[in-house]
C-alpha cells in the first residue's frame, strides 16, 4: 500500500523484498511515512536517515493518531516499531487478510492507522 503521490526509485521492488527478508519474520510489516524523493540516498544532517514512525499523539477529540515520522539513523537492519502507517505498508498477504481496513471507520482519517496497528498486534 502506498500513497498516490509517491515516486519510486530504480529497483525499489528488489530493495523492498531484501529489506523485508532482513526482518527474518514471516509476519513482518514494513511501514512508514516516506521522505521526499530529493532526500533519497543522501546524507541529511550529516548522517544517512530514514523516516521512522515511533510516536502517537492525540488529535481533536482525544483520538490517537501517528505523529510525524522521526529520523532513524545509520541502520544496519529494519527497525522495529509498534506503529502502522497508511502512507507506505508492505507485508505478505497475512496482514491484509487478517487485519483489513476497519469497515466501521469509513471516511475516518484520524484514528484508522492506530486502529489497524492495534488489531495487527492482536490477531
Amino acid at each position: 500500500q502506498t500513497d498516490s503521490h509517491m515516486d519510486f526509485s530504480p529497483s525499489w521492488d528488489k530493495h523492498l523484498l531484501r529489506f523485508w527478508a532482513e526482518t527474518k519474520n514471516e509476519y513482518a510489516v514494513l511501514s512508514t511515512y516516506v521522505a521526499n524523493l530529493n532526500q533519497l540516498g543522501k546524507c541529511v544532517n550529516g548522517q544517512f536517515e530514514v523516516p521512522h514512525l515511533c510516536q502517537v499523539i492525540k488529535s481533536t477529540g482525544n483520538v490517537p493518531r501517528n505523529s510525524q515520522a522521526k529520523a532513524a539513523r545509520m541502520l544496519n537492519a529494519p527497525l522495529l516499531t509498534t506503529i502502522w502507517g497508511a502512507g507506505f505498508s508492505f507485508a505478505r498477504c497475512h496482514f491484509e487478510r487478517r487485519v483489513p481496513n476497519d469497515p466501521s471507520l469509513q471516511f475516518v482519517f484520524d484514528g484508522e492507522e492506530y486502529s489497524r496497528a492495534l488489531r495487527g498486534w492482536t490477531w
